[in-house]
């Protein structure tokens, strides 16, 4: 696949929904209750979901990269700790630092998804990080510089899990494109801010 695969669009015009979430206009009343809302959520809930923030289009485009680059993703499956460090029962054997988690995922890394694709089209706006760093409180907000790790899709296999940890950052925004057959539930405990978006009959949207 090329990049002419995919339409040549600039911007996230065809991404987002932007009738109903007018992150594009920071001044307008709806922007300001779309911030509100997410807040509100954020607050109560520990998390904030909006329901059909992607269009089904760019959902489908995003199923069919994923399932093209499939067979490029780096695979891992490891054992760790809820902290990502090694083993340690010195405390006691039921410790949190001593009991082992298991990860394991395929996953694509920024630098292989096209330069078009919506993901990435819509990860590279400033609308969208100056929206995220609005709900956050945050004055201003910058994305990663990783070459690889910046933005990444994650595919989850039969067997494939992600195990219960603590995330090393201060937030995170997930997409969830597909839901799975079977198991595939998201679990999240804790105070850390998590962006949930659900896609409508085409699977989770998460953040």
């Amino acid at each position: 696949m090329t990049a002419a695969t995919w339409p040549e669009v600039s911007g996230y015009d065809d991404v987002v929904d932007l009738s109903r979430y007018q992150i594009n206009d920071p001044a307008g009343p709806a922007y300001r209750a779309l911030v509100q809302a997410a807040q509100d959520q954020l607050r109560d809930q520990g998390v904030a979901q909006l329901t059909g923030f992607l269009t089904p289009a760019a959902v489908r485009q995003m199923l069919a990269l994923a399932s093209q680059l499939a067979t490029q993703a780096w695979a891992s499956d490891q054992a760790h700790t809820v902290y990502f460090e090694p083993a340690d029962d010195s405390a006691g054997p039921d410790r949190p630092r001593a009991l082992l988690q298991h990860s394991a995922k395929k996953a694509i890394a920024y630098d292989q998804i096209l330069a078009d694709a919506a993901l990435r089209r819509l990860y590279e706006s400033a609308d969208l990080t100056v929206f995220i760093a609005a709900v956050l409180g945050k004055r201003v907000l910058y994305r990663s510089a990783d070459p690889l790790d910046a933005l990444e899709i994650a595919i989850f296999g039969d067997g494939d899990e992600l195990g219960w940890h603590f995330d090393n950052s201060e937030f995170s925004v997930t997409v969830m494109y597909q839901q799975a057959e079977a198991g595939g539930h998201f679990d999240y405990r804790g105070d850390d801010p998590v962006f949930r978006w659900q896609q409508a009959g085409l699977g989770e949207v998460e953040a």
